[in-house]
């Protein structure tokens, strides 16, 4: 997002790039059904070294000190799709990792794992950005990280085949994933709350760098704007760890409503705020809150 306003100096453009990366999660159902068809294990490989491909392709593009705008656009979008399509596949896996009594807690990790990453990164990304200058050095080593998840998915031991046979086609079980959904009234519920909530409300996450620099006189290249991002991490880590632990025994549905309430409240005050120094405590607040709700 830095990199897109550095070459941009457009805010459109930086929600342009939010969008190559989200976007493609629309073709979710269609890689689940994929994902029940064949083996799990060489489509997730796969799909993790094409990100990896796209890191390094991204990070040569970078050392042109006048990049294509619309290449940029083109190649993380090329990386959107290849995440969208992998994350039903790893959603599959995860119940098979661990016991049934233990999932509470190996969703909440997962999820704090993924937002710790929110947190370290940043300060990794920022540390290279203002030392070197060059985005490229910081999109060479995010593609070194697929390494780890390529050899996590060889060591790791689960069914790389669906075990249940159906007599449906592949489209008829795409289908009927959402006739499910649409027949449940809790199930279609919290997808079109997940759905709502996506498509309006966490796009603040994509132009966390305009609004640093714009709103709150934090430049996207400094420590400062690091620091910003990493602590939305770590609260949104505290948040989704916090499900798993303190609150494992609280009705989940008890926790989303007050949860959604707060980061109402919470992205107002921060989309309200001109200056830096109170957007720290509620850029933290207002992960940790997000993540309840989303984890719960």
């Amino acid at each position: 997002g830095a990199y897109a306003l550095k070459i941009s100096g457009a805010a459109g453009y930086v929600g342009l790039r939010g969008g190559a990366v989200r976007a493609p999660l629309i073709l979710s159902p269609i890689s689940g059904a994929i994902a029940d068809f064949v083996d799990r294990r060489t489509f997730l490989v796969t799909m993790q070294s094409l990100q990896l491909v796209g890191a390094f392709v991204l990070a040569a593009v970078a050392l042109d000190e006048t990049p294509s705008q619309g290449v940029i656009f083109a190649i993380v979008l090329a990386i959107g799709i290849t995440n969208a399509m992998a994350g039903p596949g790893m959603s599959a896996i995860s119940p098979s990792l661990v016991p049934k009594e233990d999932l509470p807690g190996a969703v909440s990790l997962f999820s704090f794992q993924m937002n710790m990453s929110r947190v370290v990164g940043p300060i990794i990304g920022t540390t290279l950005y203002e030392a070197f200058d060059k985005p490229a050095a910081v999109f060479a080593l995010n593609g070194l990280t697929y390494l780890f998840a390529i050899a996590g998915l060889l060591i790791a031991n689960y069914p790389r085949r669906v075990t249940q046979r159906s007599d449906l086609s592949w489209g008829q079980r795409l289908a009927s994933g959402f006739r499910i959904a649409w027949a449940d009234p809790v199930l279609r519920r919290v997808l079109i709350i997940l759905w709502t909530l996506s498509l309006l409300s966490l796009n603040f996450i994509s132009f966390m760098p305009a609004h640093a620099e714009d709103s709150l006189g934090i430049a996207k290249k400094r420590s400062a704007y690091g620091l910003l991002y990493a602590l939305f991490g770590f609260g949104a880590a505290a948040g989704a760890m916090s499900v798993g632990s303190i609150f494992a025994d609280r009705d989940k549905a008890r926790l989303v409503r007050p949860a959604l309430g707060a980061f109402a409240v919470f992205l107002s005050v921060f989309a309200l705020l001109r200056s830096a120094a109170p957007a720290y405590p509620v850029v933290c607040a207002l992960g940790f809150v997000y993540f309840v709700a989303l984890t719960s």
